[in-house]
């Protein structure tokens, strides 16, 4: 299976360690081939952007259309993740959409709620709640639909919503019956089906991680990539996991 995964970030973010986003952009690239050195790692920034017609806010969309005309697995990745272990779960491709869990135990922000009526002030209902939410910061499909969908969606809806393109990630998968995957192995991380780390749901919890058999581990689960978001309050990694990791973790990002 032809794969590719890509990222889009600023140039002036790619060459600078010190950045108004706190982003370790070298950490990101070195800790992806450290683990997948064979894979390709597409990296658009704000050329690509303004050739194409695009913001932050509907690119990753695009892109992986543009993307899938040409790979069989295109996963999007936003370059504020280190990757900490191989990603089978997504180079398995057995899904039409594959993300990681949001939900986590204390950052619950997000969810999507509707109201109808022929005035809008019906009883809001969840649409998609926030257990279910799926975080938009990797988003992998080996489905052409699907990324065709989603760029068609996003460029029509992406301004209408308060977390842009991540609300209408969770609008298109949820409102049509792609086979989602959650990376994580379930979308709540106090389930026993929930077995790896992924994204968000490790969120609070980074704090009682430790190496195990040359692996970072919380509660006996490897963590596979940690997405460090918050905007542009983005933490170091020393910062939010425990001494004992930090030079295994430097041995990955370096």
């Amino acid at each position: 299976m032809k794969t590719i995964f890509f990222t889009i970030c600023d140039s002036i973010i790619q060459r600078s360690v010190n950045n108004s986003r706190n982003l370790d952009f070298k950490g990101f690239v070195n800790s992806f081939k450290k683990f997948h050195p064979d894979i390709e790692l597409k990296i658009f920034d704000e050329r690509d952007m303004q050739r194409e017609g695009v913001n932050y806010y509907n690119a990753k969309a695009t892109f992986g259309r543009i993307l899938s005309e040409e790979y069989d697995l295109v996963v999007n990745i936003d370059a504020d993740h280190y990757i900490l272990a191989p990603l089978g779960e997504i180079l398995a491709a057995d899904y039409d959409v594959a993300c990681p869990a949001n939900f986590n135990e204390t950052d619950n922000l997000v969810g999507i709620k509707v109201s109808s009526g022929i005035t809008g002030n019906g009883n809001p209902n969840w649409l998609v709640d926030e257990k279910h939410f799926l975080q938009g910061g990797l988003i992998a499909s080996p489905s052409k639909q699907f990324w065709k969908h989603y760029e068609y969606a996003t460029q029509k809806h992406y301004n209408k919503f308060v977390c842009f393109e991540n609300d209408v990630l969770n609008i298109v998968a949820h409102t049509y019956p792609y086979k989602i995957k959650v990376l994580d192995g379930d979308y709540d991380y106090r389930f026993r089906g929930h077995t790896q780390w992924y994204g968000c749901s490790i969120i609070n919890k980074e704090k009682n991680c430790y190496v195990e058999n040359g692996r970072l581990m919380l509660e006996g689960k490897p963590v596979k990539a940690y997405h460090f978001a918050h905007g542009s309050g983005k933490k170091k990694y020393t910062d939010v996991f425990p001494e004992s990791t930090h030079s295994f973790i430097q041995s990955i990002i370096n």
